[in-house]
């Protein structure tokens, strides 16, 4: 059996009717990553600014998303993706990258970050990515 896979961003008009499909998706991926902002922060982010809501479906149903957006970061314009989360990640993660690097190249970017949990950085960090950065905290969880 064949599954069909694809990866695509949805249009600011349908984030509300999609976002009931993959909020659950945001809000793993932010849990015990270095996110600043809720799911519903995010939300609104991608309804008013310049940040993409991006899916992957397999056979017609959505089995992950992720948040992108542009910011300037040490004075190059980066690609960050905010948020990513999902199931079945071995079988959708190389194409989404793949994807993410072609938007880069449309975009004339140089660099990409990711803020993530820790899973999703050791998979990261055995690729051609590199650690910048390390948040610490302190109190309840």
């Amino acid at each position: 059996m064949t599954i069909s896979s694809s990866v695509s961003y949805v249009k600011r008009e349908d984030i509300r009717d999609v976002w009931a499909s993959v909020d659950h998706y945001i809000a793993e991926a932010m849990e015990d990553s270095d996110a600043t902002y809720c799911p519903d922060k995010m939300r609104e982010q991608l309804e008013t600014q310049d940040a993409l809501l991006w899916v992957v479906q397999q056979d017609d149903k959505i089995v992950a998303a992720a948040i992108s957006e542009i910011q300037n970061v040490q004075g190059r314009d980066t690609l960050i993706i905010s948020a990513l989360g999902g199931v079945g990640f071995p079988d959708w993660i190389d194409m989404l990258e793949r994807t993410f690097l072609r938007y880069m190249e449309e975009l004339d970017l140089e660099k990409m970050r990711a803020y993530c949990r820790p899973g999703m950085a050791k998979w990261l960090g055995d690729r051609e990515w590199r650690k910048v950065t390390t948040v610490m905290e302190y109190g309840q969880a």
